[in-house]
């Protein structure tokens, strides 16, 4: 159509345009593009006498040119405002390119200033490498440990390694030595002796506060279940405990929640090593650990000042009913504040706006077909894939701002909380401190969860962008080439993936079974 003219007659009594002006320089177009033109009679020629001899009376080779379209036959009005409305929804995709990538930067810059993966990172992985390689056990002198949490693999073990391992850890109480030190030495016995005061205890990796304690819980299998071929029981000898679910090593995102928490159990970071070493003695006597436990959780709860961050380090251990020992240390993290600096709230604010002139954008366009063409034109003119992916990534945005708001408040609950434990002194009001940090325990985890979840929601937004910037390059056709040949080769694909998927499929079976 672009190639016939430019200006129009409408032709009265018809929904027809016949064009005035047509192009100078003639070009001969296949006739049976113009499916409102008539076929022409048998035996005649085509309008412009270029129709192949060999293949006359076949409407799919007769040509024309546009001067003839224009001026004889004219073009439909659906027609003409169908190619009108591409062109401009075109010109309004191209344009709206800058502001995608706006958008794109705008959400870049404020998930990357909210998610300081830097500062959190350097605060869990030092806390989680400390217990990893120094939590020891198995001690052939003062000085070597041979184990660590990875040579766990019995109940008895997993007790060498709180007792000898986790807690000499986590309780510093004094100041440590280096080795090959002459004891002999006042200024060395006086290292030796030198023991934190009770207020001062909980400093662990020299910049983090453990706050209260350390939190054990376990999961477990409290029903019995019936063992897979009952007919050999009596050979087992023994009754089948159930408790499933464990036997594969759990995947961070299950694993980082335990399911009904039992006989929960608090080490307090103000006790004397020897009383804490006691209990744990006394849990190992009473089977706090037995054949009913599916997982095991430490939970240790921990603020950085320096990066103001509140984290929960879990160090997990999971049961398989094979025997096996899976063990894993998951860190969750969340800032104290997260409007620390100026330009987290200026690229808050731009993404905000982003969201509100899209929002603009498409009621403004609503109301235009309304107007014209009333509520029952929305379907025809105005619902469509692209404008879709407009409102799904407007209230897709609006689902991260309110989750955002959750975030904030429920890491204001974890500061509040902390903030009152601090004016609560540990020692003259050791019970109400008890209950403070359980509080602050309480709050923590569910900031660092919702959190964990939240950033899990801010990975999924993106691909929604990207259908956005999809919209943008389909008006230019440079940008196009690449959504334009997924879809003309969309069959020869769909195809492909028939053949690959069977193929894939078979391989995948039989490594399944291999291995």
């Amino acid at each position: 159509l672009a190639q016939v003219a430019f200006a129009l007659i409408p032709f009265a009594g018809h929904d027809v345009f016949f064009f005035v002006e047509a192009m100078e320089v003639p070009e001969v177009l296949q006739r049976s593009v113009f499916w409102w033109i008539a076929e022409p009679e048998a035996g005649k020629e085509a309008s412009n006498g270029n129709e192949d001899d060999g293949n006359k009376g076949h409407k799919s080779h007769k040509s024309i040119t546009a001067d003839e379209v224009a001026l004889k036959y004219g073009i439909p009005l659906n027609e003409f405002l169908h190619y009108l409305q591409e062109d401009i929804d075109a010109t309004e995709s191209c344009r709206s390119l800058p502001f995608t990538l706006f958008l794109v930067a705008s959400y870049a810059l404020t998930v990357v200033a909210l998610d300081n993966s830097v500062d959190i990172n350097t605060v869990e992985d030092s806390l989680t490498t400390n217990i990893d390689d120094n939590a020891n056990f198995a001690y052939a002198s003062d000085a070597m440990g041979y184990k660590n949490m990875v040579d766990v693999n019995t109940h008895s073990e997993f007790w060498s390694f709180v007792v000898t391992g986790f807690v000499p850890l986590i309780f510093e109480q004094k100041r440590a030595v280096a080795e090959d030190r002459n004891i002999s030495e006042p200024w060395v016995q006086n290292l030796m002796n030198d023991f934190y005061a009770v207020e001062q205890r909980g400093v662990t990796r020299r910049h983090s506060r453990i706050v209260l304690g350390v939190r054990l819980t376990q999961e477990r299998e409290e029903n019995e279940d019936t063992c897979a071929w009952p007919d050999l029981q009596e050979v087992y000898g023994k009754d089948c405990l159930g408790g499933r679910g464990y036997e594969l090593q759990p995947e961070v995102r299950p694993a980082r929640r335990t399911m009904d928490p039992q006989r929960e159990r608090w080490i307090y970071i103000h006790q004397d090593v020897e009383e804490v070493t006691a209990m744990l003695l006394e849990l190992e006597a009473e089977n706090w650990l037995d054949l009913k436990t599916k997982k095991v959780e430490l939970a240790l709860p921990v603020y950085n000042a320096e990066y103001g961050t509140h984290s929960l380090i879990m160090t997990d251990f999971f049961f398989s009913r094979g025997g096996h020992i899976w063990k894993d240390i998951i860190p969750l993290s969340g800032f104290a504040d997260w409007q620390m600096h100026w330009y987290n709230l200026l690229f808050n604010l731009m993404f905000i706006a982003c969201l509100a002139w899209i929002m603009i954008s498409e009621m403004y366009e609503i109301l235009l077909v309304v107007n014209e063409f009333g509520f029952s034109g929305l379907r025809k003119h105005y619902v469509g894939f692209w404008n879709t992916v407009d409102w799904i990534s407007v209230f897709s945005g609006l689902a991260l701002i309110s989750e955002y708001i959750g975030n904030s408040a429920l890491t204001a609950a974890a500061n509040s909380a902390l903030e009152e434990l601090s004016k609560i002194n540990a020692i003259e009001q050791e019970e109400a401190y008890r209950e403070a940090g359980k509080v602050y325990m309480r709050d923590v985890e569910a900031a660092v969860h919702y959190y964990y979840f939240f950033k899990m929601c801010l990975v999924a937004y993106p691909l929604i962008i990207v259908m956005r910037l999809f919209k943008a390059f389909n008006a230019q056709p440079r940008l196009a080439i690449v959504a334009r040949t997924l879809q003309v080769a969309s069959v020869d694909l769909a195809h492909f993936m028939l053949v690959f998927g069977a193929v894939f499929l078979t391989y995948a079976v039989a490594g399944v079974v291999l291995f």
